[in-house]
Parts: C-alpha cells; structure tokens; sequence
C-alpha cells in the first residue's frame, strides 16, 4: 500500500502470485499507454462489388479485434448496410480474422466448463461476447418474470416467462442458486424462479450446452438480424480473406478504448480483456498473438522502472493458472497509471466501492475507493485506489494465493479499510495494530 509515493504497508511484495481478475488493471494500463485512451476499432463491411440491383454475390467482414462489438451496435451496421443498398447476399458471408494470428482458445480449459461466459476466448469479431444477455422484469400483481433476450439466434427458442419467487428477502449475490439456464440444441430454458427481490435484472448465458465456438453463435446472430431487416441471405457464414480491391460499404467505429476499460474492469468480463490484451501487439506482421503481447506488456512495465522479475502476463484477463504478478511490480503499474493523462479515465473504469460493479456489496467504513477485484479457486486479490478520510490517495494491491483463499475476503476488506482511515485499524479488524 503506498500514499504519496511511500510504503505505508508492505509485506511479501516482491513475491510473484496468481491474481487473478486484478491482472486486468495491468491490461487496462498497458493499453491505455500504448494504444492511446481514445483509441477506436473499425470493423469493416465490404462487397467485391457494389449492389446490384440490391443484391452483392457476398459480405466480407474484416474483423478489427475489438474488445467488444454490442448485439445492438452489430445490428446498427446491418440496418446501414440495407440503407446503402443491400438486400439480398446470394453468397457466404465471409469473416476475415486476420487481425488475430493466436489460435481458438478452448473455453473447457480453464475448469471444463465451455458454457460459462467468463470462458469464452478471444474472437476477433467480438459479437456480443458469444452470449446471449438475458434481461428479467418482474411483472405487478402476477406470479412470473417477463423474459427478453438479446441477441436473437435464428433457429433457437428462449422462454416468454418464468416463476417469480418471493421467498427470499435480498437479492442473492448469485443468481444461479435459485435460477439456472439449462440449454440443448436449439433451445434454451431456465429451471427454478427469479427472485422478487432482485427486481430488473440481468444475466448472460453462452447459448450452448458444449463448447461450439464463436462460427456458429456469429451465424445465427447474422442471420436472424439480416432476416428481419427484410434482407434475403442464402449462403453460409465461413472464415476467410477480404479479396484486393474490395469496396467498402460501411465502417462501425466501436467505442473508444476508454470506455472499453470500463466494461471491462467494471464487472470484469474476461473476453473483453483477452481481446483487448491480443490487441496491444495488433501491429505485428501476419496477426496478434499472446507472445507478442506479453512481450510488449512486459517491456511497457519495464519502461516504467519496475524489475519484471518472475512477471508473467498469459492472457490480459487473469482466469489462469500460470500469470503471476508481485503486489510490488502491480503496486507500481498503479502508482505510474496514476500519473498519466488518462489516469482519471484510468481510476474510474475501476469499481467503486458500495455503488458498482464487483465492489456494489463492499463498501468501506469511511473514506472511497476504486477497486478491482480478483477470485479463482485458491486466490483472492484486490488493487486499485483508496482515498482516505484525510484526503490521502493510496495505491493498493493485495493477493492471496491459499487453498482458503475464499475465506480472505475480511482480510482484504480490512487492508482496503487499513488505507481509508490513513493506517489506523478498526477494534475488529484481523490486521495488526502496528505498521
């Protein structure tokens, strides 16, 4: 923990850990730094040739690697390509990946679940993050939930409805204890009731029951936006090259990486951040790859003065077994954001405690903070800012790496506590009394 460029409290800091999800303050930083905070991507629509009669012999889409690409945004450069002409695709519609050289990641190899959100992989289009973002409404005075949906998949059902529970009296931080999707081909449902209590929610789910990759969700999504546009498409969705010479329809600016940080660190959604860590080596001859970018991130953090001993960044998002990281070398990565231009874009994209995000249930006895959090099975970690009561802007990172790592959550909440009340600790707190 450091205020106004001092230790206040260290221990073990030259120590590499597993982090976890606070590695992605290191992936923020990074990219803020070398890509610029108002770096934009821009995924392109083109056509061999221009429409015919309304109708082009195929859709080319060159990928730009975006962090992210929005359903509706997605859907926004469907309805400009119709407004340009476009209504009928009697071919394929043919991605163009060659922004990325790293291979298809398996979403099994973290923890065998392929299905789960946080284990989709990097994908250069980037569509929706490869789920499906269930938004639930209670309706007054009846026994059930409106169900919406987005996107929506041609060829799949999703539920109208489902059971309103009011047994609960809070909102239960995981949803899945009372509510879970069960998917098969072509369907997804949901057992059990959403809580009353929870009031407008949402949930992401990955639409399959295996591991499919991001072809098919990217098919369907295309084609159940084109079909109701009114467009005719009667090809297929394949991989492949954008042909010389061909004319570009439309161009859709995503938003500036700024704000990408923010969707990212907010929540801590792990495509984002794998995305965006392949993006900071986007340069590199024939495509990214996570080699180029752990390069660059370790040579940036380097370039910061801080030893790279025993650092190693795997893929930008921390849901690894193998990325390690010091409190010092991540103390220090804070304490230089923190001097740059983009640092207040920077600091606010990280949760604040008690109001947003991972941090929404976690608020601090006095003071404010802006905190990343991190959690896998055997780790439990925190980073980011604390203003103290008296004004003092603290630099703080702490990491637990033990087999009880899911009990450390009292100790974290009291560090963050310890910098609030400018190292003064509670009567309850498990910390010493002296620094």
């Amino acid at each position: 923990m450091y205020g106004e460029g001092k230790a206040a409290i260290r221990w073990e800091g030259s120590v590499p850990r597993s982090p976890a999800s606070v590695m992605k303050t290191v992936t923020a930083a990074a990219a803020m730094d070398l890509l610029g905070s108002g770096k934009v991507w821009k995924t392109e629509f083109l056509s061999a040739s221009l429409p015919t009669g309304g109708t082009i012999p195929a859709l080319y889409i060159r990928a730009s690697g975006a962090p992210w690409l929005p359903a509706s945004r997605f859907r926004e450069a469907l309805a400009a390509l119709r407004a340009v002409g476009v209504s009928t695709i009697t071919g394929p519609v043919v991605l163009d990946p060659s922004v990325f050289a790293e291979p298809e990641a398996d979403p099994a190899e973290f923890d065998g679940h392929p299905d789960r959100p946080y284990n989709q992989g990097h994908d250069p289009l980037g569509l929706a993050l490869q789920s499906v973002t269930f938004s639930f409404v209670p309706l007054p005075g009846e026994s059930e939930a409106a169900v919406l949906h987005d996107p929506d998949l041609a060829g799949y059902s999703f539920p109208l409805r489902v059971p309103l529970s009011y047994a609960e009296s809070a909102c239960p931080p995981n949803l899945t204890a009372t509510l879970r999707p069960e998917t098969e081909p072509g369907r997804i449902s949901f057992r059990g009731s959403y809580p009353m209590a929870c009031g407008e929610g949402s949930w992401s789910a990955v639409p399959w029951p295996v591991a499919c990759g991001a072809a098919i969700f990217d098919e369907e999504a295309m084609r159940a936006g084109w079909t109701a546009l009114g467009g005719v498409w009667t090809g297929k969705w394949m991989k492949g090259k954008t042909p010389e010479g061909a004319q570009v329809l439309y161009t859709l600016n995503s938003k500036p990486l700024s704000l990408m940080i923010r969707d990212m660190n907010k929540n801590s959604i792990n495509p984002i951040a794998r995305n965006l860590f392949l993006g900071i080596s986007e340069g590199t001859p024939g495509g990214a790859t996570r080699l180029a970018s752990r390069n660059a991130v370790t040579q940036w953090i380097a370039s910061l003065g801080i030893p790279t001993e025993g650092f190693l960044i795997d893929n930008g998002s921390g849901l690894s077994r193998t990325a390690r990281i010091s409190t010092d070398q991540l103390t220090g990565v804070l304490l230089a954001a923190g001097k740059k231009p983009w640092s207040p874009e920077f600091m606010s994209s990280l949760p604040i405690a008690g109001v947003d995000g991972t941090m929404k249930r976690r608020g601090l006895e006095e003071g404010g903070a802006h905190i990343k959090t991190g959690y896998i099975r055997g780790v439990r970690s925190v980073a980011g800012y604390v203003r103290s009561a008296s004004g003092t802007l603290y630099a703080v990172s702490a990491i637990v790496n033990d087999p009880k790592a899911l009990g450390a959550k009292p100790v974290l909440d009291a560090v963050l506590n310890y910098a609030a009340s400018d190292g003064t600790p509670a009567a309850s707190s498990p910390l010493p009394s002296e620094r």
